[in-house]
């Protein structure tokens, strides 16, 4: 490459969430950025950068055919015959393929490498994505990538949050702190939690790409750096709210489900007891730098202030207004 010539992207994705923050921060960068999305999620949000429309489901990628990249960014693929047609289709010198931590087959020690064992794939059988294939298909992802010959760089994020988040599953707290009242928390309040802000994940994907560094990094936050009780505390004084907590620890007497009506939290305990946990030394070691827990906060409920004001029972996540009235009730008898 001549010196002083911009490098060129492709970000298979890049108008929604993640994507849309990688976008940003490769255009902050100075790279010549071309766009390949369904056109769907956000499809004005980046006029300035080449953009072509297609569908990876049912292998329309024509528009690409022949094209050369020098970066290629993978948002977007859950199976492997997405990763195996874009790189049969696409010439590019450096692949980075955003996976997943599901794809470790056990959470229950803590300290969780790029090394620890992954978990089966033998199951798939088909291109079926839910919560029990999601991780396998993943592993499946992975590995078809490192069948072609480009320098290769695999992501592995947990729960990625911040703003534009169309989940709910971080800004669940926010919300709910917002509502005010006696709202569950969930275990004790010193329970790690562990995540990675979008913008952060964004930023490191560009430093991947400068230094052409090559592996497989989990890009998480530290193993206790952030706890439940110090996004909950963060989160009511962040929105102003009169609220009060009600821990409780024994979350399934009550019939509250971790991570699906307490997002953000599983238990520090038993076969979940790894999953706040993992080790990023391999990321921090390449660059990666996490935002303060306030920071990811105030700026999720910024861009919140942006959108319709929605209900406790319209998030996506989270306890429904009646559930949460329910066993506020029963734990105070």
């Amino acid at each position: 490459m001549m010196h002083g010539e911009k490098q060129s992207v492709l970000i298979l994705g890049g108008t929604r969430f993640v994507g849309l923050h990688i976008t940003e921060a490769f255009i902050a960068g100075g790279y010549e950025i071309t766009l390949f999305n369904r056109g769907t999620s956000n499809p004005d949000a980046f006029p300035e950068s080449e953009t072509f429309i297609g569908d990876r489901a049912i292998n329309n990628y024509r528009a690409l055919a022949g094209r050369h990249f020098d970066i290629v960014i993978d948002t977007c693929a859950y199976v492997p015959r997405f990763v195996k047609e874009a790189l049969n289709t696409i010439d590019c010198r450096h692949y980075i393929f955003i996976s997943t931590i599901s794809v470790y087959a056990d959470f229950s020690a803590p300290d969780i490498s790029e090394h620890s064992e992954l978990i089966a794939t033998q199951s798939v059988q088909d291109e079926g994505v839910d919560a029990v294939s999601y991780g396998p298909q993943k592993v499946l992802c992975e590995q078809e990538a490192a069948k072609h010959d480009c320098k290769l760089t695999i992501l592995r994020p947990g729960l990625i949050v911040g703003p534009h988040d169309p989940t709910d599953r971080f800004s669940y707290w926010l919300h709910r702190s917002s509502f005010g009242g006696t709202m569950i928390a969930p275990g004790r309040p010193d329970d790690p939690i562990q995540f990675i802000d979008a913008r952060d994940l964004a930023r490191f994907v560009v430093k991947i790409a400068q230094n052409e560094t090559e592996g497989v990094f989990n890009v998480v936050s530290s193993p206790n750096e952030f706890s439940i009780g110090a996004l909950l505390e963060d989160s009511k004084q962040c929105v102003g709210a009169d609220v009060k907590h009600r821990w409780i620890e024994d979350v399934e007497t009550f019939d509250l489900k971790p991570w699906v009506d307490l997002p953000a939290w599983v238990s520090p305990r038993g076969q979940t007891k790894g999953l706040a946990t993992l080790s990023n030394q391999a990321a921090i070691a390449a660059g990666l730098e996490i935002s303060s827990l306030w920071d990811t906060v105030a700026s999720t409920w910024a861009q919140i202030q942006n959108e319709p004001v929605r209900s406790q029972n319209e998030l996506k996540a989270g306890l429904k207004k009646e559930h949460e009235n329910d066993v506020l009730q029963k734990h105070s008898n």
